[in-house]
């Protein structure tokens, strides 16, 4: 005996259908509409919001070397003042979802047999959240991928054991005290990087190709306390980022939702306009990892191109 399955219909071919006797149109059993979702992996990198003012001032103060000291008189005032490496930051993507609704269009649609009006207008407006998200996460990306001109690669691999060992080597040069990482875009600059700040960033299908037990030893830790160092992304390139979470950032000047009802065609329209700084900051250690070779070895490894450099601010005066 046959079973039978239902695989949909779209509405341009739909065909509603009849009751026999009445000849009436059958009527909907259960209705349900909701928004698409979305969500932003990379939220983690949220500095907060911008309250007050335009621009982002990031300095690092350089340590000094010793000098040599004998018990002899001599110049008690030789000392110089800290070397500042200083970035500045002022670019806003700013940007607006809208979506309008027709409470009376709604109320043509809606059967109550699952969902109301009421709960229409929720999910309708509420997607304009989801999307910013998903615009977010899409940003985020993007960015990762354009910061790769400033940084220095870490390696080409092409099988597993090779990327945990170059993972590991590039963790081990971000937490040590040297000039390693640091974007190309400046210079002069020397520091170490405290372990709970080291992030990874992978495509979740380049983890997929690596065993558990063979991925725990990127960290030595337990997996259940890896599981927070490492986050993956829908990427394709095959691109694996380790980075101090301090080099890359997203402060939100701007998020507000606002609605208006038109006077005449008595439709509702919402938006949410956002205005946000993404910044990936040099004074902080990053560098990524090319596996294109790994998940598909017919990908060619891809070149980047050196950057310009960016001015930095140092004090004058000895």
């Amino acid at each position: 005996m046959a079973t039978t399955f239902d695989y949909g219909t779209l509405p341009a071919n739909y065909q509603p259908s009849f009751e026999e006797t009445t000849g009436l149109i059958k009527k909907v059993a259960i209705q349900s509409i909701e928004h698409a979702k979305a969500s932003n992996p990379l939220a983690f990198l949220d500095k907060g919001s911008i309250d007050t003012g335009e621009i982002v001032e990031k300095s690092k103060i350089m340590l000094k070397d010793a000098k040599e000291w004998t018990d002899e008189e001599a110049d008690e005032f030789w000392a110089t003042h800290s070397d500042f490496k200083t970035v500045y930051f002022d670019k806003y993507d700013k940007k607006q979802f809208g979506v309008s609704v027709s409470t009376e269009r709604i109320r043509s649609i809606i059967a109550n047999k699952g969902v109301g009006t009421a709960e229409v207008i929720d999910e309708i407006v509420g997607g304009l959240s989801q999307s910013e998200f998903n615009y977010d996460f899409s940003s985020m990306k993007t960015l990762l991928k354009n910061s790769e001109q400033y940084l220095t690669k870490a390696a080409d691999v092409n099988n597993g054991s090779d990327l945990v060992l170059q993972i590991r080597n590039a963790i081990t040069k971000i937490k040590f005290y040297n000039d390693s990482y640091f974007g190309n875009n400046i210079s002069g600059v020397k520091d170490e990087t405290p372990e709970n700040r080291i992030r990874i960033v992978m495509p979740e299908y380049v983890r997929n190709k690596l065993d558990v037990i063979t991925l725990s030893a990127i960290y030595n830790l337990e997996k259940m306390n890896l599981v927070a160092e490492i986050h993956t992304t829908d990427a394709e390139d095959g691109h694996v980022y380790i980075f101090d979470e301090e080099a890359y950032g997203v402060h939100t000047r701007l998020r507000e939702m606002t609605d208006k009802r038109h006077a005449t065609n008595l439709k509702y329209y919402y938006y949410l306009t956002i205005s946000k700084m993404r910044y990936y900051c040099p004074l902080f250690k990053a560098t990524y990892i090319d596996a294109s070779q790994f998940v598909n070895p017919s990908s060619p490894a891809e070149p980047v191109e050196p950057a310009e450099p960016v001015e930095t601010t140092e004090p004058a005066g000895e």
